[in-house]
């Protein structure tokens, strides 16, 4: 291999000793009219890749849960209802000089969808954030929200959620140059829309 392509040839071998792979189950029925409970569990196992072809990948080992219910209102002429919701990804943990030893425990999301929050969900895929060294909200996350909402009219519906958000393991940030441990609370998020439905095929939503 020349040095033009061993990097090509390193990134290959190095591609291939990362594996995932997810087995899981899930549950779901309504206990009384009107009424949706649920839950649903995975876990990961397989091989968190290396930065170099010589050591041998860390072994993998992550969960998710999801716990959710929700109650209808559905007799009432608005059509009320409310729901809560707690979403739980586990996250590798670090210390102030890097990654801990042992197997990798970040949870690996493999799908965008469902999502939490219509902006915290897409922190550093689509939005970066000020904290070099922060993750992305598929991993390393637990998340609450309740819900909410009512069709004042027949074609027109009012939703929102409020969402807490905080990270299952410590975030270590090198921001302003040394190593700072900002611990592991996110914030939170409000989000409310007022859907119309023009016609059967034209929705408008404002968020």
């Amino acid at each position: 291999a020349t040095a033009d392509n061993a990097a090509i040839v390193t990134s290959a071998l190095t591609a291939r000793e990362n594996v995932t792979y997810v087995v899981g189950t899930r549950a779901q029925f309504d206990p009384v009219t009107n009424m949706t409970v649920g839950a649903e569990g995975a876990y990961q196992f397989g091989d968190q890749a290396t930065t170099t072809v010589s050591v041998v990948p860390a072994d993998r080992e992550a969960w998710m849960f999801d716990i959710f219910g929700e109650y209808r209102w559905s007799d009432h002429a608005y059509k009320p209802y409310i729901g809560a919701e707690w979403f739980y990804a586990t996250g590798d943990e670090t210390t102030a000089t890097g990654a801990a030893t042992g197997s990798f425990e970040g949870w690996n999301g493999l799908f965008r969808s469902p999502t939490y929050g219509v902006i915290h969900d897409y922190l550093e895929t689509y939005y970066q954030t000020a904290l070099l060294g922060d993750g992305n909200t598929t991993s390393n996350l637990s998340t609450f929200f309740i819900s909410g909402g009512f069709a004042p009219m027949e074609d027109l519906k009012i939703d929102g959620k409020f969402y807490w958000f905080w990270s299952d393991e410590d975030i270590y940030s090198t921001t302003s140059g040394s190593v700072q441990n900002v611990g592991t609370d996110r914030g939170t998020e409000l989000d409310v829309n007022v859907t119309y439905d023009y016609t059967e095929d034209v929705t408008f939503t404002l968020g």
